[in-house]
């Protein structure tokens, strides 16, 4: 999603609303804090009580009511939205609330997708090699490949690319039995 008023570095992604700045921190917990430029008050959030905000601004919209997570207050009006705790509050309209949930939403997606080309990317290799495997050993069954660690060699976490090379022998480091 590339929209002009949305600036990312590194962990962070900064939304330049019309009277907010948002800044989401997008390491695990995901934070946001959302900064009501008139009234200078913040609100720190995760990303599930933003998603639980939403949904509660969908089905009430029309009318006002409030929602109240852990310490944290929210009233809705048909064309306000306000978010309280302790001594901080913020007004916001529903449709600048909802620009975070979609970019939230959005950047969810991305995630999911580039996490299942990664397993599509390993699946493949292993089918690939178990192919080789097949062809090699004349259609016998499927054998499991170990990779052997010798006793000086200090044991490491590898990442996805080095285990499948190593099955598939084309690590120096990976040792076929």
């Amino acid at each position: 999603m590339y929209e002009p008023y949305i600036k990312k570095e590194d962990e962070l992604t900064i939304i330049e609303l019309v009277n907010h700045l948002i800044m989401i921190e997008e390491k695990d917990p995901v934070r946001i804090s959302i900064l009501d430029l008139e009234r200078n008050s913040d609100i720190t959030l995760t990303k599930n009580e933003i998603f639980e905000i939403s949904q509660f601004v969908k089905e009430n919209n029309t009318c006002c009511q409030t929602l109240e997570i852990d310490n944290i207050l929210i009233e809705t009006q048909p064309d306000w939205l306000t978010i309280k705790c302790s001594d901080n509050v913020v007004t916001i309209r529903p449709e600048m609330f909802d620009k975070i949930v979609k970019y939230l939403e959005e950047n969810e997606v991305t995630i999911m997708k580039e996490s299942n080309t990664a397993q599509n990317i390993y699946n493949s290799l292993i089918n690939l090699s178990n192919g080789q495997n097949n062809n090699q050993t004349n259609n016998k069954p499927n054998e499991t490949k170990t990779i052997a660690i010798k006793d000086n060699q200090t044991k490491n976490s590898k990442t996805i690319y080095d285990s499948v090379m190593d099955n598939l022998g084309g690590n120096n480091n990976g040792q076929q039995q």
